[in-house]
């Protein structure tokens, strides 16, 4: 065994696993579980955040390339000690094969506030990602992944039974997914390992479930819906500035160079 071995987290340092859908309260938990552990929270800002390298991941975990043992080491080499919300959230089955030792996390609100919530954020963000230019971004090419567009609750992957593709056909349907997810996750997971969570219920029962004491700061209470909104918006501003611009560019580096060799 090497001493990078040595230096390397076990598969014991990721703690916990947030397995409810998007709009849950999961940047209220990622948060918390960051204060709790005084470590790093993967989500899907973090995923957005890494770019190409991230997205090149996540495929290959869609397509089932990935070994158990790259995908610990995706989360170890970067020291994260939990994850909540998508991508991992998506492939929880996979996720709890490769920590076997991990708590897990379903965090769950109204159903109808769910779906008006996803309503205004993350489903526009969807809609854009599949349009130019946006497509081409790598927050726009998240959205394309196999894995959030089709993976129904049983774990499969088919058109129009993801979470897009509920939103897509009606409200009713939408609800239905949420309850089928939910229900999908009690049923994979032994009770013991599973807290069923309202991040309404604060530190309390999150911290019993942990073995944590409880802080004394409040829970954090974090509506990024707005900030959501606003960070689609100038997403969309950057690239389509990027999109017109570099043919501008590559028009007149072509026309110097042309100027040049001419004169």
């Amino acid at each position: 065994m090497t001493e990078m071995d040595h230096k390397r987290p076990t598969r014991k340092s990721f703690k916990v696993l947030g397995v409810g859908l998007p709009r849950t309260g999961t940047v209220s938990t990622k948060v918390a579980l960051e204060h709790l552990y005084r470590g790093k929270c993967y989500h899907m800002f973090e995923a957005l955040l890494g770019g190409i390298s991230h997205l090149e991941f996540w495929r290959k975990v869609d397509e089932g390339n990935i070994s158990s043992e790259e995908l610990a080491a995706f989360f170890q080499d970067r020291g994260f000690v939990a994850s909540v919300d998508h991508p991992a959230s998506t492939h929880f089955r996979e996720m709890i094969e490769t920590f076997p030792d991990v708590k897990v996390i379903l965090t769950v609100r109204d159903p109808d506030q769910w779906y008006e919530s996803i309503k205004v954020t993350i489903l526009p963000w969807y809609r854009a990602s599949q349009k130019w230019p946006l497509s081409l971004h790598p927050g726009g090419k998240l959205c394309q992944l196999k894995g959030i567009l089709y993976k129904s609750p049983d774990g499969n992957i088919r058109e129009d039974d993801g979470i897009f593709g509920a939103c897509k056909i009606s409200r009713e349907r939408a609800i239905q997914f949420y309850h089928e997810w939910n229900e999908s996750v009690k049923q994979y997971v032994p009770e013991d390992r599973l807290l069923i969570f309202n991040v309404k219920e604060g530190w309390e029962p999150l911290c019993n479930f942990l073995d944590l004491p409880v802080p004394r700061e409040n829970f954090p209470k974090l509506n990024d819906a707005k900030r959501l909104s606003r960070r689609l918006v100038l997403i969309k501003a950057n690239t389509w500035f990027i999109a017109l611009l570099l043919p501008f560019l590559s028009f007149a580096l072509t026309y110097e160079i042309f100027l040049y060799l001419w004169i």
